[in-house]
């Protein structure tokens, strides 16, 4: 029998995040929550080795700017467990509408959640640079729309400065000690297995890459493309990660939480073996437009308890009151490509 695959179940969107909520407008609160958070990571660990929680843990994809997405899945989690504590797993900003609101919510909620909030890089925050000697801002991912704003937003400097800071810092995987482990994109290659001799080896620059970049797929067995920016990994390739570094963990590998795949339906789940799988999340309502498809899909966030087979939910709204939230902060809903 293989790894149980998630239940998955559709739950309404909560009326208590339909209407806007007031977001501080000051560009210093940006700053301000920046500087926090960088302060609390001055010993950063890119990796993190966490103890189980005795809450359940949930899981929260691909945002790209959706503060609505965001603001229903964290109101459905508080109801489902108000103790929970959550990893996001990275990419929350660019394509969607409203970036800045998903940042500062996020930093928000690390405030006021010491401990029970967890935000992974993904390789659109890992991109997010300041040339000081041109006083720009770049990234070599696209879509960019983040560093766009920063650069034609003077006021953003100050802002836009901490949290490329910050984000030097921001861990990229989190590993628990029940074997759950979460990632934006996957696991080192198998052309780095070799060099994992110590738990130290996973932060090399080769592994966080691919922590971020790796992406998931449901074949057997993919090869490392080093000739791009990402590269594809198959359930033997993730087989080949878990036993190879098995002796350097806690306890055995189970489960890997992902990103960074956009699957269509919110959610895809790949079944390696009796024991190892991996399931990737996309928590947007944006989705890249597809010929024939509805605009918008339906947001996915992972819920794992102790001793359960994980459980997926999505969070449906009509179209029409994804159009009403984003007209009633007087922002254009961008169209995403």
């Amino acid at each position: 029998m293989l790894f149980p695959c998630p239940e998955f179940q559709l739950l309404p969107f909560p009326e208590s995040a339909k209407m806007p909520r007031k977001y501080p407008s000051s560009v210093g609160a940006l700053a301000e929550g920046c500087e926090f958070y960088d302060g609390c990571l001055e010993t950063p660990e890119r990796l993190k080795m966490l103890a189980t929680p005795e809450a359940p843990l949930y899981f929260i994809g691909d945002l790209h700017g959706d503060i609505l997405a965001l603001e229903g899945i964290i109101d459905t989690i508080d109801a489902m467990s108000p103790n929970a504590v959550i990893v996001v797993l990275g990419d929350t900003i660019d394509r969607g509408p409203r970036q800045l609101y998903v940042v500062l919510r996020l930093l928000e909620l690390i405030k006021s959640r010491p401990g029970r909030m967890i935000v992974l890089n993904g390789d659109h925050e890992e991109g997010v640079q300041f040339d000081a000697e041109d006083g720009k801002f770049y990234s070599p991912v696209i879509p960019g729309e983040f560093v766009e704003h920063l650069n034609h937003a003077p006021r953003m400097r100050h802002f836009g400065i901490a949290f490329a800071k910050l984000l030097e810092k921001v861990p990229v995987a989190v590993f628990f000690q029940n074997g759950i482990y979460a990632a934006h994109g996957g696991v080192p290659h198998q052309d780095l297995l070799p060099d994992i001799l110590t738990p130290a080896d996973l932060s090399s620059p080769e592994c966080l890459r691919d922590f971020i970049w790796n992406r998931l797929t449901d074949a057997r067995r993919k090869r490392p493309n080093r000739g791009a920016c990402g590269t594809e990994f198959g359930y033997e390739n993730l087989l080949e990660f878990c036993s190879n570094i098995e002796y350097l963990m806690p306890a055995p590998l189970k489960l890997l939480v992902c990103g960074h795949q956009h699957p269509y339906d919110g959610w895809q789940f790949v079944a390696g073996d009796e024991t190892h799988a991996a399931l990737c999340l996309y928590s947007s309502f944006i989705r890249t437009r597809i010929p024939g498809e509805k605009r918008f899909g339906v947001p996915c966030f992972a819920e794992v308890r102790p001793g359960e087979a994980p459980r997926v939910y999505g969070l449906e709204l009509d179209e029409e009151d994804i159009l009403g939230y984003y007209s009633r902060t007087s922002v254009p809903l961008e169209e995403t490509s």
